[in-house]
């Protein structure tokens, strides 16, 4: 437990750039090794090393998509009361209400931090302050508390400014760009948004570049430069892979769909990108957000109308059958025209009849006999989530019990099947 807590401890000048992208690695295949440590600490009643160790691994379940898992460790830690672990108990609560924001519970996001910064205050951490005031401000303007919204932006960005703070002041300035952008003022957006990449790549803040670009090649797709647009948006696809951040692949996913409609006219294209991102949404528990909507739906409705419904949800689902290597290849040729994809199929020549990687775990799971909380506690993921991915297999599979779903997989061989 002592050594996995020396890791989730890295020095705060290794979390960024090529050692801060090593330290990730580290802890993702050191996962079940942090996991037993966690557990220990729970079960020693250890709340100060609980809190430590959760508020230490936050950004690296953030970075690698585990919100579920991370929110529950981080809930769990909080409940323990230690007045002389306050530093511990602020980064817990900063990443709890993190981790409650990128899984779109907004109102239990906004709990978290509210705490955050009175506590900031408290401790005595400039950083931490500026950051509590951003983190608030997100969250007022998804709860469409824009005057709010604005107040808390402002204070952390004078706050970050005034002590020399790169970092929450690369997160202001990429706040102001989206929030810009969300209010149609496309060139503030983009101005915004260039600053912000500056300053990110100047300090090697590499975990929030990828965002900054996508936020660009939105921004500059309404400006009508297509080049440009086309270069930030993959540039944010290619970081966001390599680092193995699922959100930020997820959102470059989703720019890409609606720069292959208004640049270059590809609905097939773009329907495809949108069911791939709606399965990986689903992988990591991550439901669009009122803002997320607030685009995503108009679009979608174009395509279906443009389409038509049967041939909109047909190339919709196609989509939603795509590894995420596949996704990101559809992805990289947009602007290259339409082309027809066949439905993907399984490596070694197997059939799984449209399952994605973690519908075929499930699959296993439920056919030797575990009931969804196990399943969920098995791959860290939510009860819900797996309702819904086995809502989803049946429909796949045309099956409408366990017994017929565990029936279905013997006969077809998918226990063995094999999906890379």
């Amino acid at each position: 437990a002592a050594w996995c807590l020396a890791i989730a401890e890295h020095p705060e000048a290794d979390q960024d750039g090529a050692r801060g992208d090593a330290r990730l690695h580290m802890l993702e295949c050191e996962h079940d090794n942090v996991r037993a440590a966690l557990r220990w600490f729970a079960e020693q009643g250890d709340g100060r090393h609980l809190l430590q160790m959760t508020g230490a691994l936050w950004a690296f379940w953030r970075d690698r998509g585990h919100y579920y898992e991370g929110r529950r460790w981080l809930e769990r830690a909080l409940d323990f009361k230690s007045e002389d672990a306050l530093e511990y108990r602020l980064r817990a609560l900063t990443g709890a209400g993190a981790l409650a924001w990128y899984a779109t519970d907004v109102a239990q996001a906004y709990f978290w931090m509210e705490q955050t910064l009175p506590l900031a205050r408290e401790v005595g951490n400039r950083e931490d302050e500026a950051f509590a005031q951003l983190n608030l401000g997100s969250m007022a303007w998804e709860m469409g508390r824009y005057d709010q919204a604005a107040a808390h932006q402002e204070a952390g960005l004078e706050l970050a400014r005034n002590a020399n703070l790169p970092e929450p002041t690369t997160v202001a300035l990429h706040n102001l760009a989206y929030q810009a952008w969300q209010r149609g003022d496309a060139e503030s957006a983009a101005s915004w948004g260039e600053e912000a990449l500056a300053l990110a790549r100047e300090h090697d803040l590499s975990w929030i570049v990828p965002n900054i670009l996508i936020g660009l090649g939105s921004s500059t797709t309404d400006l009508g430069d297509y080049a440009r647009a086309d270069g930030f948006l993959r540039e944010g696809l290619e970081l966001g892979r390599t680092r193995g951040n699922l959100g930020d692949v997820i959102e470059a996913l989703e720019g890409l769909a609606r720069f292959a409609v208004i640049g270059h006219g590809e609905t097939e294209r773009a329907t495809r990108l949108f069911g791939a991102a709606a399965t990986l949404r689903d992988e990591i528990a991550t439901p669009y957000v009122e803002s997320d909507r607030a685009w995503i739906d108009p679009l979608q409705a174009e395509l279906r109308s443009s389409l038509g419904p049967d041939r909109f949800a047909s190339v919709l689902a196609q989509g939603g059958g795509f590894s995420q290597e596949e996704a990101v290849a559809e992805a990289l040729t947009v602007g290259a025209g339409e082309t027809q994809q066949p439905s993907p199929g399984a490596p070694h020549g197997v059939e799984t009849h449209g399952l994605t990687p973690r519908e075929m775990e499930i699959l296993r799971l439920i056919a030797a006999g575990k009931v969804n909380r196990e399943v969920a506690d098995q791959l860290y993921i939510s009860p819900a989530t797996v309702a819904r991915h086995i809502a989803n297999i049946y429909q796949k599979l045309d099956v409408d019990s366990r017994a017929k779903l565990t029936a279905f997989a013997l006969q077809n061989g998918l226990m063995e099947a094999r999906l890379d």
